[in-house]
């Protein structure tokens, strides 16, 4: 056991129970969600629990401050990934902090909005779904059977059994089979919080044994809620009524019903949007959007679990996925719903009109067919260029093409997007823009508004959501990129999800318009479109404007400089079909690091990765921040997601080429000695003669068979970068 990390681990918690209070109430009133005081809980506490406790798989570990909106309760959970990935399901260790009363509890947790109790009196099974709120009695007093019922099998002495246990939220109360209390005055060591730990985890292991060895119940195949509990009251005929009313169902709602027509056994939105090339976040939202239509029309009863009223049963029955399944709740439609999709013939609705093909093709699939367009046009690129260009644009909506002149950039933007049927405009940037208004407009001297060069281009991707539109910036830095897309870069930062949609702050107000209004018809209020995506085109030389840290904080910059002269004279194929794809292919599904919670240890080895790149980059007060972490983390999730469109090593070292390296210059030794570090991070350390520059050292192992570079992209870029150090005695990545 390390007792540095024990230490650590002691005054991380300690710190947890004494400021969340206060950073609760600061965070609230200040709406500054963002607040770095979260990442103890998310991020450095989790860490160092399971570098104490020796927590490997089949474990994670996760904390959550909430979902968006801070939560009353905190928690840092110990799944075991067999049971469970969540504080929704199964059982699973926990610490909870009660804020108010500042004491935290280490508790072996029923989740409460999951529950499955057998009433053994009345001799059925009634499923059910509780929350840790302001649960009910009867909630309350099926965990507390359910949580006697384990400790009969278990028969632990050391934690507490009892009745006072207050965690702030009456549903983990109820549902802690056993627990222990921290209070801040008499904080225990690290060393003791990890064997408190151990021993819980040993108990969790032989529930685990149990579970399947015994027949105590917990794993079912019943779906919820059952016609007992909760009937809409919609017959076949008046569902065939509703479908035939195209005010209710078109083309998307009628994509997402026709894709779990085809499960009639019930499926999750993952399996279904692996299967037709959606996000699954986009099948859930224009589900629960049809399921809010519905109840609008018919004002049929709701579905209340204790704590709010549903709308997703008014369509289906759920259960949760068992370990052979992918996902966590399966979903099959009602059999009234189900009959009358038969006759209304919804399968129509599953062709190109939601952007797929007949056959639905993997992620790699697709991109192969791009690359295939793009060939039979006659231009090739470096190998995993578009694959990289896929996932930048799918982290962030902000991609930067740099380099020579001459090398392709705009040709590559025009061939995508003929590629995948998106809308493309190019817009060349003057020198003399100084403000938004040469993107948006501005009001003349009569006071009649004059369009700029985008707003058009941004208002028919608004009322075409689910069409990719590309914009791109030629040549974007002959003039200071943060003077006229400042407006565009704030706003990106404030896109949330909301029902499934990512929605913006206003980008351009009402009252720009002044009293011309027939432009305000016309246009309207004006928010970042979550199909817009932005590209931009640069050449690095005297005549250009350098890029500031927000812009490139905000973008992947993708480097053009490899030039092969000798042109491939072979004559080209047949062109192929053009794809018809649908903005979910590119959409982002993660906003905030804390909705990546499903691949928490993948993202724990990403994360532990670049803490090591940050604490070299710290050394010249090169380090980055959050935003640059969380968008390296979305780049590599949605490589590993696709079936790994690039190895492990070359996707993080194209974001460290694109993310990181691209933020360093300056002239001082300090820069000079961070790079070498760095560079030795990037690829393996070779003994040379004295005598040497650090950059023929560096030479000699990127060349070197034997070597192995680890990042070599980034390590070819540092080395040059070190050259020109030695050179001119300063260094950038654009020089």
């Amino acid at each position: 056991m390390n007792n540095e990390k024990c230490l650590q681990l002691h005054n991380a918690v300690k710190r947890f129970i004494y400021e969340y209070a206060e950073m609760y109430d600061h965070v609230r009133k200040n709406n500054d969600w963002k607040n770095s005081y979260r990442e103890i809980i998310s991020t450095e506490i989790p860490n160092l629990l399971k570098e104490c406790a020796d927590i490997e798989e089949p474990y994670s570990v996760v904390g959550s401050y909430g979902k968006g909106r801070w939560t009353i309760v905190p928690w840092i959970g110990v799944f075991d990934t067999r049971i469970t990935t969540s504080a929704q399901k199964g059982v699973y260790i926990v610490y909870l902090l009660n804020k108010d009363s500042k004491e935290l509890y280490l508790t072996l947790e029923i989740a409460a909005t999951e529950v499955l109790q057998t009433d053994a009196d009345e001799g059925t099974s009634k499923p059910f779904i509780g929350i840790v709120g302001n649960i009910g009695s009867q909630v309350a007093d099926t965990l507390k059977k359910r949580a006697t019922k384990i400790r009969e099998f278990l028969s632990d002495s050391y934690f507490n059994t009892d009745d006072k246990i207050d965690s702030g939220a009456i549903g983990y109360n109820a549902g802690a089979v056993y627990y222990k209390k921290y209070s801040l005055d008499n904080l225990v060591s690290g060393e003791e919080l990890v064997a408190d730990l151990q021993r819980m985890m040993d108990l969790y292991q032989k529930y685990f044994n149990q579970m399947y060895s015994s027949d105590i119940g917990i794993v079912t195949d019943e779906w919820w809620p059952t016609v007992i509990e909760y009937d809409p009251q919609i017959t076949k005929d008046h569902w065939l009524d509703l479908l035939n009313n195209p005010d209710i169902i078109g083309p998307i709602w009628g994509a997402a019903l026709a894709m779990f027509y085809t499960e009639k056994e019930g499926a999750t939105c993952l399996t279904l949007g692996k299967k037709f090339n959606r996000t699954p976040t986009s099948i859930s939202s224009n589900c629960t959007q049809i399921a809010k239509r519905i109840y609008a029309e018919t004002q049929c009863p709701l579905s209340n679990n204790g704590e709010k009223e549903q709308y997703w049963p008014i369509l289906f029955f759920g259960r949760e996925a068992d370990k052979t399944e992918v996902g966590t709740f399966l979903w099959k439609l009602r059999p009234e719903l189900y009959d009358a999709l038969t006759e209304f013939d919804i399968l129509r609705f599953l062709p190109k009109e939601v952007g797929m093909e007949e056959m639905p093709l993997s992620t790699k699939e697709i991109i192969d067919k791009v690359k295939a367009y793009i060939a039979a046009k006659g231009f090739n690129y470096n190998d995993g260029l578009i694959e990289n260009f896929f996932l930048s644009l799918k982290s962030k909506p902000f991609v930067i093409l740099a380099g020579t002149s001459g090398t392709g950039k705009t040709r590559l933007g025009k061939l995508f997007t003929e590629a995948i049927g998106a809308e493309y405009k190019l817009v060349p940037v003057r020198p003399d823009w100084s403000d938004s208004t040469d993107l948006f407009g501005h009001l003349d001297l009569n006071g009649r508004f004059v369009p700029g060069a985008v707003i058009g281009f941004i208002k028919a991707a608004l009322d075409q959501p689910n069409k990719p539109y590309f914009l791109w910036l030629d040549e974007m830095n002959l003039a200071r990129v943060e003077y006229y897309l400042s407006d565009i870069l704030s706003i990106i930062e404030t896109r949330d999800l909301i029902d499934g949609k990512i929605i913006s702050d206003p980008l351009f107000t009402l009252d720009k318009y002044g009293v011309d209004v027939d432009a305000t018809k016309k246009y309207g209020e004006i928010r970042f479109p979550q199909n817009l995506y932005i590209i931009g085109s640069v050449n690095m030389d005297e005549t250009t404007f350098p890029f500031s840290k927000k812009v490139l904080d905000r973008a992947n910059t993708i480097e053009f400089n490899y030039v092969d002269l000798i042109p491939n004279l072979e004559p080209v194929g047949e062109i192929p079909e053009r794809l018809q794809l649908s903005n979910s292919f590119f959409c982002s599904e993660y906003l905030l690091l804390t909705q990546c919670s499903d691949d928490a240890e993948y993202v724990g080895s990403i994360c532990s990765e670049l803490q090591k790149i940050n604490q070299i980059l710290q050394t010249a007060n090169a380090h980055v921040g959050y935003r640059v972490r969380d968008e390296i983390v979305f780049y590599m999730l949605y490589n590993k997601r696709a079936g790994e469109l690039l190895p492990y090593n070359n996707a993080l070292d194209n974001e460290i080429m694109q993310k990181i390296l691209p933020r360093i210059q300056g002239s001082s030794a300090s820069v000079r000695d961070m790079l070498c570090t760095l560079f030795k991070e990037c690829a393996a350390d070779h003994n040379q003669r004295s005598g040497e520059s650090d950059s023929e050292k560096m030479r000699k192992v990127i060349y070197d068979a034997s070597a192995t570079c680890k990042y070599r992209k980034s390590a070819e870029k540092i080395e040059l970068m070190v050259r020109r150090f030695e050179e001119d005695g300063f260094t950038s990545y654009w020089l």
